[in-house]
């Protein structure tokens, strides 16, 4: 098999988002909460009272592109391919514009193929769906710039603009950073021309007062936002995500992370090929990789700045590479061997968490559509991933039975719903990731028709205490235990099945 065969690429392509077909409910930490989003955003546009009485919709947000996707997709689909859809697209996106890109720069663009396992990416794993829409579109600001400053026309000038402004809608940091590395880009081929490298820089001005009124904004409005601290993380922490982002892995083991990384890395090189000495090829790399190296962890109440980055540096490390008049064949034979490996290793992990989830679909079933539910996750963990993979699985009920869960992202500033009182009592995030300190009078414990518990045995007690008689067990399957509110459901016939056994 060649590795510039457009049809194999396209055939490796669709291998890659197997797995995200696998299993109806996917390990993507926060996905079920941005799936909520967009369910609840259908419910206010249609007028539904229990939503408009709740929440409000936040038209100026930086995430608007990527829920205007998933709400497009929604509209044809159900919601649970509608993500798969949406992710699955991204996830191409990633090596095809890799491979784009290496043609535009006059690299060589079998390297293409070493990209697809970052295509997994951090942002990914934790469901950032709206950013890791945005980081193939942000790659596309840097194929424009590559365009704009080859032959620079006020057209061209004014499509640079618009499409950064338009990139601001899809995500402020992936704006940030694409817009970073065309401007070095800009900067690395006019060093002998300053004037005209400034001035091809201004387009990318374009989305700065915007920013500036939503940075502003928040920053006023948004207590959480003022007080939050930033964290760095350390060098050792980026460096031990870069390593897991190159290897498309969240976790594995330390020898399959080494294998598929070391491909990418040394992929060029067994290619034959040699670093390029032109600075526009690699000067990208340093200044994006410093940048990598030097962000925060955490900062105005968000999480997982730094690590979101690293999504970019495989592509930026296959453009610093030049052709070869004699290219080795041998890079066919480790992208294959690298690409079997990390795929098998991708699905039969996707699978296995699938075969669990069956579980949880039968007791969210037990719920009645349009009630209120509080997600307790004593577990928010499985075997098969480092990240909390369960943390927000009861966010699905507001998804997909149109009800309203907590905790929910509408307490967040970048979210397209919000909540129109942000100060009642409710499971927030703090609840989220410590359920057993639930306290029913202070944390609205009254307000909920339901109540969604992970845990690996009846817990009920520890967390309602001495209101424990005031719930009743509806479901149990597996680790999920739904219990719901008597008072709310007064007219219900009170029973408490027997628990079935654990997984």
């Amino acid at each position: 098999m060649t590795l510039r065969s457009n049809v194999a690429f396209f055939a490796a392509l669709l291998l890659a988002v197997v797995p995200l077909w696998l299993t109806d409910y996917l390990p993507l930490v926060d996905l079920p909460q941005h799936a909520g989003q967009i369910a609840t955003l259908r419910e206010l546009l249609r007028g539904n009272p229990l939503f408009t009485a709740e929440f409000t919709i936040n038209w100026f947000t930086p995430y608007l592109t990527g829920y205007a996707l998933l709400f497009l997709a929604s509209s044809v689909l159900p919601m649970l391919a509608a993500t798969k859809v949406v992710l699955s697209l991204a996830v191409i996106g990633v090596p095809w514009m890799t491979g784009v890109l290496l043609r535009e720069t006059g690299g060589d663009e079998r390297l293409k193929w070493l990209a697809i396992p970052g295509a997994y990416s951090v942002g990914l794993y934790w469901g950032f769906i709206v950013y890791i829409v945005a980081v193939p579109i942000a790659l596309g600001l840097v194929l424009l710039t590559i365009r704009f400053e080859r032959e620079p026309t006020w057209r061209k000038a004014l499509g640079v603009a618009t499409y950064s402004i338009l990139l601001l809608f899809c995500h402020i940091m992936a704006l940030g950073y694409a817009a970073l590395l065309s401007l070095t880009y800009i900067a690395a081929r006019n060093l002998a021309t300053p004037k005209r490298g400034a001035a091809l820089a201004l387009p990318y001005t374009a989305p700065l007062p915007l920013m500036a009124i939503w940075m502003t904004r928040v920053l006023e409005t948004d207590a959480v936002v003022q007080n939050a601290p930033t964290v760095h993380g350390g060098l050792r922490a980026h460096l031990v995500t870069l390593f897991t982002q190159l290897s498309g892995f969240d976790a594995s083991t330390f020898l399959i992370n080494l294998l598929v990384a070391s491909a990418v890395l040394l992929g060029p090189a067994i290619a034959g090929l040699r670093p390029s000495r032109a600075p526009e090829r690699w000067l990208p790399l340093v200044v994006g990789l410093s940048v990598y190296l030097a962000f925060p962890s955490f900062a105005q109440n968000t999480a997982f700045l730094y690590e979101r980055l690293a999504v970019f540096i495989a592509p930026l490390w296959l453009i610093a590479w030049d052709r070869s008049p004699r290219p080795s064949r041998a890079l066919a034979g480790v992208a294959i061997v690298t690409l079997a490996v990390w795929s098998g290793i991708t699905i039969t992990r996707f699978a296995t968490f699938g075969a669990t989830t069956s579980s949880f679909d039968s007791v969210l079933k037990a719920a009645e559509p349009g009630k209120r539910l509080a997600s307790m996750p004593v577990c928010n963990a499985n075997p098969e991933f480092s990240n909390p993979v369960l943390l927000h699985f009861g966010a699905w009920y507001q998804a997909l039975s149109g009800g309203i869960t907590d905790m929910s992202f509408a307490i967040t500033h970048p979210s397209i719903v919000r909540y129109r009182d942000q100060q009642r009592p409710r499971l927030g995030e703090y609840l989220a990731w410590n359920p057993l300190n639930f306290e029913w009078a202070r944390d609205g414990g009254d307000t909920y028709d339901y109540y969604l518990v992970c845990a690996g045995e009846d817990v009920a007690e520890t967390i309602f205490k001495d209101r424990v008689t005031s719930v009743e067990l509806v479901a149990n399957e597996g680790p999920w235990w739904l219990y719901r509110n008597r008072e709310r459901f007064s007219g219900a016939v009170p029973h408490r099945p027997s628990p079935k056994p654990s997984d």
